[in-house]
């Protein structure tokens, strides 16, 4: 999940809010409190259920990110997303 934080969704929320894409180092004094609260949803404490409440609410933040910034020229790959939330639903 760190990962991703800082590879994904840290670099789309700084574009989002107009800052350089540089990761999630000082991220809190960057962004928006909206966006910062919706990142640190992503961070789990290490138990099951945590970690999947975590995933889920990383998957819901791409989503909104990518919807509001990627063009509409961007081709989505909808039956992957599906193969893989329906793994994510089987596993939960």
């Amino acid at each position: 999940m760190g990962f991703v934080r800082m590879v994904v969704l840290g670099p789309l929320l700084h574009i989002k809010n107009g800052n350089l894409p540089r990761g999630v180092r000082k991220v809190e004094t960057q962004l928006l409190a909206e966006d910062f609260a919706a990142l640190r949803n992503t961070i789990p404490v290490y138990n099951r259920e945590s970690l999947l409440e975590s995933l889920a609410n990383a998957v819901e933040l791409y989503r909104s990110l990518r919807a509001e910034l990627y063009p509409t020229t961007i081709q989505m790959q909808a039956a992957t997303e599906l193969k893989a939330m329906e793994y994510f639903e089987k596993i939960k």
